[in-house]
């Protein structure tokens, strides 16, 4: 994609906003010290007064963060969104995932390039899914980038039954992961499309997207589930401010680890929002608008 030009929004993503104030954003690349090219998009706001970066979840990219700019953008809060290294536009081998750590430190070069260009401005760190549990690592490594947190429905336990079909491979995923760590071979898009969402244009969006990964390697699975332990064991040195929207019907992330999650944080400046019916893609659930998610949302970040 041309850097700094305004992007084509797939179709169907289109017909799922509910208030499209925003426009389509722009692209631009941002290179890290590792030569690593990170994709991102921006929908910038007129008096911005805060930014919220957003993190996307598993096998995702930053497209459906027009979403939520959707919601901020009149209120003066600009939306910046990357691709995830292995995710989207960003370089890196699609479906694999070596080293977390590496997402994390990467996010980090990131948003000091932000505040950087955008000085005196409040940062907000918004992590979906498996973005959460980034998000949690990165504000417990780098408390002093953010002024806090913004987690949805984030991957501190993850909610999946595996069934004797799954169990009967797992001999032959243990061959590959020895031969050839970094080959996608397990395949989420079932899942994903089953359990993710109740919403039938979430669903169309995310098995026609040619940039939503279908297959993952084992170690891209074993390094999530790895760090998804630490967000939930470290919970107690998040130092920030912290709102956390769930989805009380969520079949991906377990609703009462997450509630635990919660009680367990050592901060007085927390919030819960319990969304009554929501599964798990909360962006597109029904629910954020019907419950007054979005309205919560922007007030807290204007709050602080």
């Amino acid at each position: 994609m041309t850097s700094g030009k305004l992007l084509e929004i797939n179709g169907i993503l289109q017909k799922m906003r509910i208030n499209p104030i925003a426009n389509n954003g722009y692209s631009e690349y941002f290179e890290c010290k590792s030569g690593d090219n990170l994709f991102y998009r921006v929908w910038k706001a007129e008096n911005q007064t805060r930014i919220v970066i957003g993190i996307h979840g598993m096998a995702a990219h930053s497209e459906y963060y027009i979403q939520v700019a959707d919601q901020l953008i009149d209120k003066g809060i600009s939306v910046f969104a990357l691709d995830l290294k292995h995710h989207g536009h960003s370089t890196g081998k699609i479906g694999d995932l070596k080293n977390f750590q590496e997402l994390i430190d990467q996010v980090h070069e990131f948003i000091l390039k932000i505040k950087n260009e955008n000085s005196g401005i409040p940062i907000f760190l918004m992590g979906i899914s498996m973005g959460g549990c980034l998000a949690i690592n990165y504000s417990i490594k780098y408390p002093e980038d953010i002024n806090g947190l913004i987690l949805m429905a984030p991957a501190v336990k993850v909610n999946l039954k595996f069934s004797f079909y799954d169990i009967l491979k797992l001999p032959i995923l243990g061959i590959v992961y020895l031969v050839n760590k970094s080959k996608p071979i397990i395949s989420i898009e079932k899942r994903s499309l089953d359990l993710g969402t109740r919403n039938p244009l979430r669903k169309e969006y995310d098995k026609n997207d040619e940039y939503r990964i279908k297959k993952v390697s084992v170690r891209y699975l074993l390094q999530i589930n790895s760090w998804v332990k630490k967000a939930f064991k470290n919970r107690n040195k998040i130092s920030h401010p912290v709102i956390i929207f769930q989805g009380s019907d969520d079949k991906l992330v377990s609703p009462e680890s997450v509630e635990q999650f919660y009680k367990d944080l050592n901060i007085n400046d927390k919030s819960l929002i319990i969304l009554k019916g929501a599964y798990h893609t909360l962006f597109s659930d029904p629910a954020m608008e019907n419950e007054n998610g979005w309205k919560k949302m922007s007030e807290w970040i204007l709050a602080h």
